[in-house]
């Protein structure tokens, strides 16, 4: 009897040894019977930190892009030096929480789920105008630009628009494309429209440069004709030709005076506008001129 205890003992002795750091526990009870108890396990998991990107709001994403892209936007477009007034900034209500779980607003009728609430409290809730700037060198840049604009009772429009802007020297040479969709009360359906534009500048002195400028326009019609709430409508594209001479003053002060033929579909043909408009101010009246028919 004792040679079997003995036996057992140097038997569990071994076991022991041998799965000292494996997850059993081996026991023998009073009839001699070996049991395996699995042992607690310390498990060492490690959880990679959650990484998110959190979204800027988006006027501080366009002051952010205004800041970066000054310097290239002043030298392709004439405007002060110390101007910060870009007029592309989107409004305030883009700021609110619900709008930044889409990087762009054009996005934001699809993911936010406010919307049919900000449509019924404001129309143009949902309105944006976004631009994006690509130089491909240094004297060529590529800009994109999208932007939704309604008017309440009236319609409403969506736009994109590309273009090239080449420096050579003294001369500045813009081409580009547009194209979207327009609705009014003409047209209750979406209709198309869509164009091309030219636009060349030179700098003759300090003091005097030329500009002249073509494009044209295309907007979808029906049986009625030519919808007058997008042809005669100054802020929108149409198919024009003209030219200025622009003369500078100051440092931030000049104006502009030219003419702009453009064509009128009602009578068919090309009429002349005088215009007579503001250059270098650094403000917002730099997008201001006056026109005579």
């Amino acid at each position: 009897m004792k040679k079997v205890v003995l036996f057992v003992i140097l038997l569990f002795c071994s076991f022991y040894t041998l799965f000292a750091q494996g997850r059993l526990r081996f026991i023998i009870d009073k009839e001699g019977k070996l049991y395996a108890i699995p042992t607690e396990a310390t498990y060492d998991i490690r959880i990679p930190e959650i990484t998110y990107k959190s979204y800027i709001p988006i006027t501080e994403r366009y002051r952010r892009l205004a800041e970066r892209y000054a310097d290239v936007y002043q030298k392709y477009t004439g405007i002060a030096e110390q101007s910060t007034a870009f007029g592309f900034l989107p409004a305030p209500e883009a700021d609110r929480p619900a709008n930044m779980n889409t990087l762009s607003a054009a996005y934001r009728p699809f993911f936010n789920p406010y919307t049919s609430m900000f449509r019924s409290m404001n129309p143009m809730a949902l309105d944006y105008d976004e631009y994006s700037f690509h130089p491909i060198d240094d004297d060529m840049l590529f800009i994109v630009n999208g932007l939704q604009e309604t008017w309440p009772g009236a319609g409403g429009v969506n736009e994109v628009n590309l273009s090239f802007h080449k420096q050579m020297g003294a001369s500045t040479l813009s081409a580009g494309t547009f194209g979207g969709r327009f609705y009014t009360p003409f047209t209750p359906n979406p209709a198309f429209f869509g164009g091309f534009n030219v636009t060349a500048r030179y700098q003759a002195t300090d003091w005097l440069a030329f500009r002249a400028w073509g494009a044209y326009a295309f907007y979808q019609t029906d049986w009625r004709g030519p919808d007058p709430f997008m042809v005669i409508n100054p802020a929108l594209n149409s198919t024009s030709v003209g030219g200025a001479v622009e003369f500078k003053i100051g440092d931030h002060a000049g104006f502009g005076i030219g003419v702009n033929y453009y064509h009128d579909p009602f009578r068919g043909k090309m009429r002349p506008q005088y215009i007579f408009y503001p250059t270098h101010t650094g403000t917002i009246f730099d997008k201001i001129g006056f026109q005579v028919n």
